[in-house]
């Protein structure tokens, strides 16, 4: 405890231990020691005791000055103190009790995050060192709250990669975070929002690299990200590439809502045959902060891509097995031009320019479906799926014909899935590969002008 110390001119600590018995010994010990000055708190002390015990730990109110002989260092605690409890004095956090729960785990941990005057960082000790746990860390620390089964399982199956340098078997981490005030205008705010949803998600590394180069003061962003690529990444940048990415950093990739919400992330302008620094991102940059922010997601994107993504990623497929997209990161990974709304995707949709051919499967139809027309997409085998085309549709259709031909017209087709369209908790697809028709030959005409491939 000593060893890791604390922020502030004293010690306010919070012990979560895990039984009455345990908590009342250990505030004895510290106690008769004398090195201390500690109390005990259990679910059958008063709320009077538990406010005054506050104040002690806090050294508010008339602890603060008459009475600060009496302030306390450390309160023992069993479950009493895990949520509506707001301490923002508390600058160590000790874990004594084993949690199966992710959300106890975040309420503890959360009680030791708040901001105040006298204190930089918290330091958070946990001396259960519960390894299989260890992904409720990240998860408390990345700001997730929705408990998404999902999320969860992605944190679970990630690992110490979520925090990367920190190894599941030292079970404690140090937070530091300084207290300071930033102001940014409509613009700047517009830009770190888009940088942080669209392009420091680690999915592409090149959009990354293009924001490096530009605040590297680089006159010829598409040559110095093309020489990168291929020096470092073992990439190559196409010139269909390139148009995507232009579009992506001019906010011409964007449709719809996006394209509005946006309109003032403009990072690049023409510089002959190539691009540079726009005038409206190198205003912004005169920010210091704004700068930093930038420099920090760009930072935490190229991270992630080497975490999360270089290592997995299949030759020449933009995508990463099993991980989930949604329909504007499956537009951009395969180098379109422009993003597509879901409306116009329909299941599926064939890009002539890149022949990318991605496929959308919602594998349980909605009770607004038809029975009529509820022909399930299903998995005959592990390596089998029967799908469905759009309505209105033969053998001669163009959308048709381009799949079960792909192979031969050299078009790669990609399979995303997810259990539903109405699944309120993600609207993304799991990736699950590339795919490959049967052949005419197993194709038929079903109801309502329907494909089965």
């Amino acid at each position: 405890m000593r060893f890791f110390g604390h922020s502030g001119s004293r010690v306010k600590g919070l012990v979560f231990c895990s039984s009455k018995v345990e908590a009342k010994e250990l505030s004895d010990a510290f106690n008769t020691k004398g090195t201390y000055r500690t109390i005990a708190l259990t679910g059958e002390d008063s709320q009077e005791k538990r406010e005054d015990a506050i104040a002690r730990l806090a050294g508010s109110g008339d602890y603060e000055v008459l009475r600060r002989d009496e302030q306390l260092d450390y309160i023992f605690t069993v479950d009493i103190f895990n949520e509506g409890v707001d301490i923002p004095e508390v600058n160590q956090v000790i874990m004594l009790r084993q949690t199966e729960s992710p959300i106890v785990f975040i309420q503890q941990l959360g009680r030791g995050l708040r901001k105040f005057e006298d204190k930089e960082y918290v330091v958070i000790l946990d001396f259960i060192g519960n390894y299989s746990n260890s992904y409720m860390i990240p998860l408390a620390l990345s700001g997730d709250r929705s408990y998404n089964k999902d999320t969860l399982r992605k944190y679970v199956q990630s690992g110490n990669r979520i925090i990367p340098g920190k190894s599941t078997h030292h079970f404690l981490i140090k937070i530091k975070e300084k207290d300071y005030q930033v102001n940014f205008d409509v613009t700047q705010e517009q830009m770190l929002h888009y940088i942080s949803q669209k392009l420091a998600t680690g999915m592409r590394v090149r959009d990354l690299l293009a924001l490096q180069f530009l605040l590297n003061g680089s006159e010829a962003i598409l040559f110095d990200v093309e020489q990168e690529l291929k020096s470092k990444y073992n990439n190559v940048l196409s010139e269909l590439g390139k148009v995507n990415l232009v579009n992506i950093l001019m906010n011409e990739f964007a449709v719809s809502g996006d394209a509005i919400k946006f309109k003032d992330c403009l990072f690049i302008k023409m510089n002959g045959s190539d691009y540079a620094i726009s005038d409206e991102f190198k205003k912004a940059l005169i920010n210091e902060d704004f700068k930093n922010h930038i420099q920090q997601l760009i930072d935490l994107g190229v991270d992630r891509y080497k975490d999360m993504y270089m290592g997995v990623k299949l030759d020449n497929n933009p995508f990463a097995l099993y991980e989930k997209y949604n329909y504007e990161q499956v537009c951009q990974l395969l180098e379109w031009p422009k993003n597509q709304i879901a409306q116009n995707i329909g299941g599926y949709k064939f890009d002539e320019a890149t022949k990318t051919y991605p496929v959308f499967i919602n594998y349980h139809k909605g009770d607004d479906v038809q029975d009529s027309i509820k022909y399930e997409d299903q998995f005959e085998s592990q390596t089998l799926i029967k799908a469905i085309s759009k309505n209105n549709r033969y053998l001669r259709s163009k959308d048709v014909n381009t799949a079960i031909n792909a192979d031969s017209l050299g078009v790669s087709m990609h399979l995303f899935v997810r259990k539903n369209k109405d699944d309120k908790e993600s609207k993304e697809f799991y990736y699950l590969g590339t795919i490959h028709s049967t052949g005419k030959e197993n194709a038929r005409l079903i109801g309502y002008q329907q494909i089965l491939m």
